[in-house]
């Protein structure tokens, strides 16, 4: 495995723009009318030096929410380079709520493995495994292919799933977990394929304006006298013990949309490097060292561009803020020492062989990592090795097929 900094150059399957470009799916009819789609498009947009934007979660299934900036805002139905409304002069301040929400019709599936899309030796043989246990199989893919100075990076992945569709979520998961216990794989889950996505109309007022906004389906709005957009009461840590609200504020945009529930979503648009400087100091102790710092953002940096259009396929965003993904709580959490690591690693990822190493990472190993595929599904981490956490002399974990006394002889060393 090996570390090389890139320049992020033009994405082969992207159309660029004045500053913003925004990327089209192959064979879409695509207008400035269905900006919807590209909440769910594996395709990204770039900034005016290339840099790929992320749509990541702010928080949705609310029921309105006030949100602000310290100068005007610019509300853009069509998003760049479309009609514009500029409200406010000094401080602006909005209330959003969505009308007439529409849920999303989403289609669910067994996923019984995700297989690099570019390996199709593995594909054919992966196929072959689970139609031999009885299933037949179909596929989707997720990801995008991005082009690189010199090089050309690929994180697409086919989701192998059982050819068995379920309009139900619980079915899904009840047939997962049968699936789960037949084959004794444990990485099975649930893919959702969005039939029809959801709608409704975001209505904003903002303060000292008489007139309310009504956009149909998502509006894009950005601040245009400072460099920020202040959200109020963003909830955060949904089934966690954490749960809770807190003000945060995004550079960046924000996008106010349905989520597949029909209620509201919002949504932070930033450029990828950006995003990280609110991200790594969420996930390591600002006052690490700077060696552990630029390594935390190297590792953050991988894993969420490996996973980019490969997520949430049933939500108008690429990427959640908690946990499940990559914690990220805006520019609140930004910091010098973790900001400067994210500059001087910018561009840095881990690769092994031709490919992006999804360089995932937790916050406790027990003393021993484990294997990447009794984890994450796919082959895709075969390069993550369990390794012993400990010092010299500790003996590596076994099987826990070895019985119970050898488990016990390596937690007791």
């Amino acid at each position: 495995m090996n570390l090389r900094r890139f320049g992020i150059g033009l994405a082969l399957t992207v159309v660029l723009g004045a500053t913003l470009a925004q990327a089209q799916e192959v064979g879409e009819d695509f207008t400035r009318r269905d900006r919807a789609a590209t909440l769910y498009s594996t395709k990204f947009r770039f900034t005016a030096d290339h840099v790929p934007v992320v749509n990541v979660l702010v928080m949705e299934d609310q029921d309105s929410i006030v949100f602000g900036a310290d100068g005007p805002l610019v509300f853009q139905p069509e998003g760049e380079g479309g009609a514009a409304i500029r409200v406010g002069r000094g401080r602006t301040r909005c209330r959003a709520a969505l009308d007439q929400g529409r849920a999303a019709a989403i289609r669910s599936w067994v996923a019984l493995e995700r297989v690099p899309a570019g390996d199709l030796e593995r594909v054919r043989r992966s196929r072959a495994e689970w139609e031999g246990r009885g299933l037949q199989v179909r596929s989707f893919e997720r990801g995008s292919v991005f082009g690189f100075f010199g090089r050309v990076l690929d994180n697409r992945v086919l989701v192998l799933v059982e050819d068995r569709p379920f309009e139900r979520g619980e079915e899904a998961r009840a047939r997962r977990d049968e699936v789960v216990r037949q084959t004794g794989v444990a990485t099975i889950e649930v893919f959702e394929e969005v039939v029809e996505r959801p709608g409704g109309v975001v209505r904003v007022r903002c303060e000292g304006v008489t007139a309310e906004m009504a956009f149909p389906d998502v509006v894009f709005v950005a601040p245009a006298g400072s460099d920020r957009v202040h959200v109020q009461s963003v909830e955060f840590g949904r089934g966690f013990p954490w749960h809770g609200r807190e003000d945060r504020s995004y550079r960046g945009e924000i996008v106010l949309a349905p989520d597949r529930n029909g209620r509201l979503a919002v949504v932070n648009a930033v450029d990828a490097e950006t995003l990280l400087k609110g991200l790594v100091p969420s996930e390591i102790y600002v006052d690490a060292p700077m060696e552990a710092l630029k390594a935390q953002a190297v590792c953050a940096r991988g894993e969420m561009f490996a996973k980019l259009g490969t997520r949430h396929t049933a939500d108008p965003y690429m990427v959640c803020s908690d946990v499940h993904c990559q914690a990220y709580r805006g520019v609140a959490r930004e910091n010098p020492r973790t900001s400067r690591a994210v500059d001087e690693t910018r561009g840095q990822m881990l690769f092994h062989g031709q490919g992006l190493a999804d360089t995932v990472y937790g916050a406790s190993c027990g003393g021993h990592t484990e294997d990447g595929g009794r984890v994450w599904q796919g082959s895709g981490h075969d390069y993550l090795r369990g390794v012993v956490d400990g010092p010299d002399g500790v003996r590596a974990y076994p099987d826990a097929a070895r019985g119970e006394d050898a488990v016990r002889r390596f937690i007791e060393s």
